[in-house]
């Protein structure tokens, strides 16, 4: 893959389910070192385009690249943390087992590691901050250890792409923000390309590189704000005076761009929204 080549290109993509469009003429492009921050309504295919980013599902039209590639061909380099981590307490699976499935993708390799491979996973396992939990079940972390550990694994499987999907859904506000910052640090150190889907506007009070609105299709920004046509995009246009109007201006004024009369210093929450 050449340096300077997005690590995601998609171009005119749409997708529909038994006839029904669910995303339409889709462009979207992540560079190499960035984090996308992809924010959206439940049901706006926020989950089908990570689904046709992962190579899961095929576009009724349109092209989709991957680290230069077709993305089934660039799965072995993407890393994917799904939005669900549920595992039974007693199930006997530790932390280190589950980072070793990123080290080699055997069974052999699972079940009768080297020292080598141990070693990589559990240098995997330190820059998340798990080491010390090497020995723990898996099933008896906390939501946000568990997605750590799972980062872990795409780390020791040499990750070039990490997706992650609705990460933070069993994880507090507070544990959530903090979740998120230790994403950008990592990828920042790392030089690690980031892909995190998310409902939780806290998103976009990190360091993240630049922001998605999705909502049947996709408007990008080209830094980390938010701007009048993709806040319309997920809340949609009002003509008439509302609640909501109240709030798309709060939004605007907490994630647009500081030109547009945004404070410096932007809250760790988001608002309520009024149909809440």
């Amino acid at each position: 893959m050449n340096v300077n080549q997005p690590v995601i290109q998609m171009q005119g993509v749409s997708f529909a389910y038994n006839g029904r469009p669910v995303l339409s003429d889709v462009d979207l492009r992540v560079q190499p070192g960035q984090f996308l921050a992809v924010v959206g309504p439940n049901g706006g295919g926020k989950t089908t385009l990570v689904k046709l980013m992962l190579g899961l599902l095929r576009p009724r039209s349109g092209s989709i690249r991957v680290l230069g590639q077709e993305p089934p061909r660039a799965s072995r380099f993407i890393g994917y943390v799904p939005q669900h981590t549920h595992a039974r307490s007693g199930f006997p699976i530790t932390v280190l087992d589950t980072a070793l499935m990123g080290v080699d993708r055997s069974c052999q390799a699972r079940f009768k590691p080297g020292r080598e491979a141990r070693e990589k996973a559990l240098q995997a396992l330190a820059r998340v901050d798990m080491e010390q939990h090497a020995n723990r079940l898996f099933g008896e972390l906390s939501g946000g250890q568990r997605q750590r550990v799972l980062i872990a694994r795409a780390l020791a499987a040499d990750a070039r792409l990490l997706i992650l999907d609705e990460p933070t859904a069993s994880i507090d506000p507070h544990g959530s923000f903090c979740f998120f910052d230790f994403l950008c640090k990592m990828g920042e150190a790392r030089k690690l390309s980031i892909v995190a889907v998310s409902h939780d506007m806290s998103l976009l009070t990190t360091r993240i590189s630049a922001v998605a609105a999705v909502n049947r299709t996709v408007i990008c920004s080209t830094g980390p704000q938010m701007s009048k046509p993709m806040l319309e995009l997920l809340y949609g246009r009002h003509e008439h005076t509302c609640a909501m109007d109240d709030y798309i201006a709060e939004l605007s004024r907490r994630y647009g761009p500081v030109a547009e009369g945004a404070p410096d210093h932007v809250p760790h929450s988001a608002p309520e929204s009024p149909h809440e």
